[in-house]
């Protein structure tokens, strides 16, 4: 799964074969046969390992926040930052081969489409169903559709932050450190929130030239 998670993630999803793989980790066929099955099998393999206590933390955070704030909504900067700073802490941490996986989860969004969506709602299907969920609740005042255009955005922000950290540096001229994951956090929860609170403009009509 290291080699396989490492190629995936510099050759793409469509450009790597099991072959290659196979050839990469010097194993059989017979092997990858046994223990996956096939490619997409073998993906769904590398998404539990690194999701699933990605997912299981973000939920846990969840948990303790809707319990502490008891009857009334947690605020949406707190639901945020339970949202974000796992991935997060991911990305800038040391474990072996994450910054691989975040490359190869970019590739799944970006090439894969709609082939990978019942693979992606596996992994995600009760992360998008409570965290939205706890957001609304958190902003009654933003319309269902705002609601779902301003989520997708900072999906959006999240995803360009965890797979071009080192832009952000090259941009700030240096002022900004992309490892300093409290900071990366802080901004981009100040930023997200921001978002989903801002007051859309009225459309203006254009009258008709006569």
């Amino acid at each position: 799964m290291d080699v396989a998670e490492r190629i995936f993630a510099e050759q793409g999803i469509g450009g790597t074969s099991l072959r290659s793989i196979m050839d990469a980790a010097d194993v059989n066929a017979a092997a990858i046969a046994y223990h996956f099955g096939s490619k997409e099998d073998l993906i769904r393999e590398i998404l539990q390992r690194r999701l699933a206590p990605i997912n299981g933390e973000r939920l846990r955070r969840l948990d303790l926040i809707e319990a502490r704030s008891r009857n009334h909504s947690p605020s949406a900067e707190q639901v945020l930052e339970a949202f974000l700073e796992p991935p997060l802490r991911f990305a800038t941490d040391k474990t072996p081969g994450g910054s691989f996986f975040i490359q190869f989860l970019g590739r799944i969004f970006v090439e894969a489409g709609e082939n990978f969506q019942p693979l992606l709602q596996e992994h995600f299907g009760e992360i998008l169903r409570r965290f939205p969920a706890a957001l609304k609740r958190a902003l009654p005042e933003v319309s269902p559709t705002q609601f779902s255009w301003r989520f997708f955005f900072m999906l959006g922000a999240l995803a360009h932050t965890m797979m071009n950290r080192s832009m952000v540096a090259w941009i700030s001229e240096g002022r900004c450190n992309p490892n300093d994951t409290k900071k990366v956090l802080r901004e981009l929860v100040t930023f997200a929130s921001a978002g989903f609170n801002g007051v859309s403009r009225p459309q203006i009509k254009k009258r008709d030239s006569k």
